[in-house]
């Protein structure tokens, strides 16, 4: 069966920045070019955006998060609303966080098409990082249920696969695709040129991605390179703090805090910078990791998560023990002191990457879609707690009566 639509479905997109967010908006972009349309169903945030609209050629429709009975059935009645521009014969969602895998459960059953469920960084329960340990107990009703009853899993690392199986231990097979780059837009991307040499890190100011461990490795090496700065770039709740580590170390005037930037600016960054560091304390992939390899720039990361299968130590950047500040301080002090050696593993990402564009990528979770259509057959839902039983009543699913589902 030909694809003709894909509904990607995500809990928060553009204008918001993410790894999810860049999957969607790549995927999207390059099935365009293949003349397979997408959409995007979302959340409404922040709260102000348009319910829906049109961004690059991508229809999105966002809905308010919906806790009640009621306020799925409303979800539903929007979503409807809009069945015309959005529906596509694939339903492909990528993150779990509640309520996006019980939306898009339940959806796929009233349009009759495959479910399509991706595993991303962040939504499932890791004892490195105590948030999503609090997410994954936030969705714990609805989302693990749905996600078992999905079509087709699939997971940006192999370590990603070991954490969906331990958290939902009844899955069946989980497909490994990595993430991807955009080998062209970054290879058009200008470098950055600074009157200083810089030590560079794109993440979210969040306690997981680390980036204190970077600022106390490179208090360590401030004094022996008086010209060197590090460069901060995104945004989050741990930033407050951050200035304050920096002020604390006496770094202020050796730390810049750039806030969020767009991807052409941060590819222009990493080209410009001795080296792109990303010191995890959990991570699903990281695919700032290839990004920065893209850009011929030294990939520095920890070995947490899924970080190792996207840089190879010592052959396509360095791998440092999480949260060793003494290893991380050594690793950025080769990169200094070497650049035989840091251009040796520059050039070898360089030939790796390649595996790696999006327009391959692409092509691999195309392959899912049409392996998911031609095998699925038409499912019904099985009800797992009161919320589920009341929404296939009121969707009339399941509803041996009748062969058509309700049209709210």
């Amino acid at each position: 069966m030909v694809i003709k639509k894909v509904l990607f479905m995500a809990s928060v997109y553009k204008p918001n920045v993410g790894g999810v967010e860049t999957c969607i908006a790549n995927l999207a972009r390059f099935y365009q070019k293949m003349g397979i349309k997408t959409a995007v169903l979302t959340k409404k945030f922040p709260f102000d955006l348009p319910e829906f609209e049109t961004v690059d050629g991508v229809s999105i429709l966002r809905i308010s998060r919906p806790q009640q009975l009621g306020d799925f059935i409303n979800v539903f009645k929007i979503i409807n609303k809009y069945k015309q521009t959005i529906s596509g014969n694939i339903i492909h969602l990528i993150g779990i966080r509640r309520p996006m895998p019980l939306i898009g459960l339940f959806l796929s059953r009233l349009w009759q098409v495959p479910f399509i469920v991706s595993f991303a960084g962040g939504d499932l329960p890791n004892s490195d990082d105590p948030e999503t340990i609090k997410l994954w107990q936030d969705g714990l009703t609805t989302v693990p249920k749905a996600v078992t009853q999905a079509d087709c899993h699939i997971a940006f690392s192999n370590d990603l696969i070991c954490l969906a199986r331990k958290a939902i231990p009844t899955l069946n097979h989980i497909n490994l695709i990595f993430a991807g780059v955009d080998l062209n837009r970054i290879k058009k991307s200008p470098k950055h040129k600074s009157l200083f040499p810089y030590i560079f890190i794109a993440r979210r100011l969040t306690p997981d991605k680390g980036v204190d461990i970077l600022i106390q490795a490179f208090s360590k090496i401030s004094v022996k390179y008086p010209p060197l700065r590090l460069i901060i770039a995104g945004s989050g709740e741990g930033k407050d703090n951050l200035i304050n580590l920096t002020k604390k170390l006496n770094l202020l005037n050796r730390v810049q805090f750039l806030g969020e930037l767009t991807s052409d600016k941060v590819f222009e960054y990493m080209k410009g910078a001795i080296a792109h560091v990303c010191p995890s304390r959990a991570e699903g992939g990281g695919v700032v990791n290839l990004e920065a390899q893209a850009a011929s720039c030294l990939s520095i990361g920890s070995n947490v998560g899924g970080i190792p299968e996207y840089i190879k130590d010592k052959k396509t950047g360095f791998i440092f023990e999480s949260q060793n500040i003494n290893e991380l301080t050594g690793l950025l002090e080769l990169a200094i002191n070497q650049p035989d050696i840091r251009k040796k593993i520059i050039a070898n990402a360089s030939a790796n990457i390649k595996n790696f564009d999006w327009k391959y990528i692409a092509q691999q979770h195309l392959k899912i879609y049409t392996k998911t259509i031609t095998s699925t057959p038409s499912k019904t839902i099985t009800s797992w707690n009161s919320l589920t039983k009341k929404l296939l009543v009121s969707l009339r699913l399941n509803d041996s009566r009748s062969n058509t589902p309700a049209t709210l």
